[in-house]
């Protein structure tokens, strides 16, 4: 994410990020995530799914020393109003989502919260993620997560299998589109992440 928006050796679509901007993180849980954009002296947003999310972001940002705005919220339903935002962040929240179609509602939803030329950055486990190469296929890009030992074994999510299809899906809302691949190795599991930046016409 930081060589993505604060380099311009990286992407096509890189814009400074300057002090006043207003910057939401969907999915914020402890606000980790905003810490770079409040140094640049934006303007910083969170959601999460519950109160005990948000309550754990509030505390997250009171330890971080950062001043974000915090609610509950979820990728579908945002309680901002049309156009507030100048970038939203989705980090590895997307796929919560059950299915392709309840993904294009959060992506329409991501479209309407920021303003014209406005972006979103959106990262998501890709196929080589270990969450991915345990799964239980199902139907239509649907997978249950089997990953032992993980908190989050069991639920069902949607997989994006290649960085093409994550380009192709944000682009039914997204008149701008750049993708890419992360990967990660380690001795016990290996991690990979797609990652789309959008801009809105």
């Amino acid at each position: 994410m930081l060589r993505v928006l604060f380099s311009p050796a990286y992407c096509r679509l890189y814009e400074p990020v300057t002090a006043g901007q207003r910057v939401l993180d969907v999915g914020c849980f402890h606000t980790n995530n905003l810490v770079p954009f409040f140094d640049r002296g934006c303007n910083c947003y969170g959601i999460d799914i519950n109160e005990d999310m948000v309550d754990a972001a509030k505390l997250g940002a009171k330890r971080a020393g950062i001043d974000v705005d915090l609610k509950q919220g979820s990728n579908r339903s945002i309680p901002y109003p049309d156009g507030h935002f100048d970038l939203l962040l989705s980090i590895n929240t997307i796929h919560y989502e059950t299915s392709m179609e309840d993904v294009g509602l959060a992506l329409a939803e991501f479209r309407r919260v920021v303003r014209p030329r406005g972006r979103v950055f959106i990262s998501t486990h890709g196929p080589l993620h270990f969450f991915q190469t345990t799964c239980r296929p199902l139907n239509d890009n649907r997978i249950e997560i089997r990953a032992p030992g993980d908190g989050r074994a069991g639920t069902i999510q949607t997989a994006f299998r290649t960085q093409q299809h994550l380009e192709d899906t944000c682009r039914r809302w997204f008149d701008e589109v750049e993708t890419g691949t992360v990967i990660e190795k380690y001795p016990q599991k290996d991690l990979q992440f797609l990652w789309a930046l959008c801009r809105r016409g």
